[in-house]
């Protein structure tokens, strides 16, 4: 490996551990349910938009799957938790 990569590799070693750490806990934080609606959105768009899809309802799909997520307490009436 060239000497060069691996000191570019090690200079962004730290902000790359950076960007992972807070992707995580945004992860967390939307899961567990501790964003703000407004935020949950704009999250959900910058995601969709990363993964180069249209803006589209994330929890679509049949009325039995998502009434077993409501049961489980995964889902309320107002969105994901």
């Amino acid at each position: 490996m060239p000497l060069a990569l691996l000191r570019a590799y090690e200079g962004a070693l730290g902000r790359l551990q950076a960007e992972d750490a807070l992707r995580q806990s945004e992860i967390i934080a939307m899961g567990t349910g501790q964003l703000t609606k407004n935020d949950r959105n704009k999250t959900l768009r910058r995601w969709q938009q990363a993964m180069g899809g249209e803006e589209r309802n994330v929890l679509r799909g049949n009325r039995a799957g998502l009434a077993m997520l409501r049961a489980m307490g995964m889902v309320r009436e107002d969105g994901p938790r």
